[in-house]
């Protein structure tokens, strides 16, 4: 169970995942990013590769996962199932040495990708299984081999088959997360993202289980720890050169210079991420889940639909005729951020 920073799967995670025959007849691990791990070498973006022992000991290496759209990688599956058997600080690598590639969009070849590429042929991951669900969670299309010669075409066929417009107009948007709601975690990550695209002042809602609790990400958590910040500032700087550091710091003077010059020029972009008040309202069907906060980072969490009604009447000031938009399984869509809906 390649988790990567995610934490240790449940037992009867692990059993739904596998089957109840596997589970029962062969050998389960789940791997421990902070483990013992084994050093095989450095890619040529200077990323150690720490990796599972197990992966390291075997004579031949199989990779199951999905592809779906992903904020750092694009989408995931391909070469980027390695990254769930990597140690923490290759994984620290991979994500403060990139620039993150955005959701969902058509692209293969970045330098991110590259570095995972050399990751899996270096550990011998040279074949993978990729498939492909709907809404329904039924197979709709599925990849085997090398993933260096069919994930490009892959790819593409996702974001065909579950492109989305985005709309800056809509006075309340509706965010599915279903199947990727097993954690909060999950549902921040995978669920939300066209939570991030509505205008200042809209209702913001999301539709999630949450079966599993808060979840977990080493990097990236959503409950933030004491001293978080810090460590995630030693984090980047640890796997950054000087001249990197500099750059960086560079680009983000840069970045806002360039935000104050548009605010002064009062230039304003069709689409833009939400800055919006209004906080993302949760909504969870069913009462059988484990416990979450009312209320995280700009989240707040009911399990009554007319608490959802009430407080979408009350931000939008008792109008009627509301323009709604619905996402229906928001972790498999992409968005083509040009169009309007």
């Amino acid at each position: 169970m390649a988790g990567g920073t995610h934490g240790k799967a449940r037992t009867d995670a692990m059993v739904k995942k596998v089957g109840a025959e596997a589970a029962a007849s062969c050998q389960l691990i789940v791997h421990d990013c902070r483990g013992d791990l084994a050093n095989v070498g450095i890619t040529s973006f200077r990323t150690p590769i720490f990796v599972n022992k197990e992966v390291v000991s075997s004579d031949f290496i199989v990779g199951i996962g999905g592809i779906y759209p992903n904020h750092t990688a694009a989408f995931g599956g391909g070469s980027k199932l390695a990254l769930g058997v990597l140690g923490m600080r290759s994984i620290m690598h991979l994500h403060y040495r990139h620039k993150a590639m955005g959701w969902g969009i058509l692209e293969t070849n970045s330098s991110f990708r590259k570095d995972l590429d050399e990751i899996a042929r270096a550990i011998g991951l040279n074949t993978t299984i990729s498939l492909q669900v709907n809404a329904d969670r039924e197979v709709i299309r599925l990849d085997c081999g090398d993933h260096r010669v069919y994930y490009k075409e892959a790819v593409a066929f996702a974001r065909k088959a579950f492109s989305s417009s985005i709309s800056s107009d809509p006075d309340v948007v509706i965010s599915n997360a279903y199947p990727n709601d097993l954690s909060l975690t999950f549902v921040r990550m995978k669920g939300m993202a066209p939570l991030r695209y509505c205008r200042a002042g809209a209702s913001r809602v999301a539709i999630a289980s949450c079966c599993e609790g808060v979840g977990e990400h080493g990097l990236f958590p959503l409950i933030v720890p004491r001293f978080h910040r810090a460590r995630s500032i030693f984090r980047q700087l640890s796997v950054l050169r000087p001249t990197e550091i500099r750059q960086k710091v560079a680009g983000r003077l840069k970045q806002q210079w360039a935000t104050t010059f548009a605010r002064r020029g009062k230039r304003r972009p069709t689409i833009s991420r939400s800055k919006s008040n209004n906080p993302i309202l949760l909504y969870r069907p069913g009462s059988s889940c484990e416990s979450l906060p009312l209320y995280i980072r700009g989240i707040r969490v009911t399990c009554s639909w007319s608490d959802v009604l009430q407080t979408i009447q009350k931000e939008q000031g008792g109008r009627k005729n509301l323009k709604v938009l619905i996402y229906p399984c928001a972790p498999l869509q992409s968005f083509n951020h040009h169009e309007q809906q």
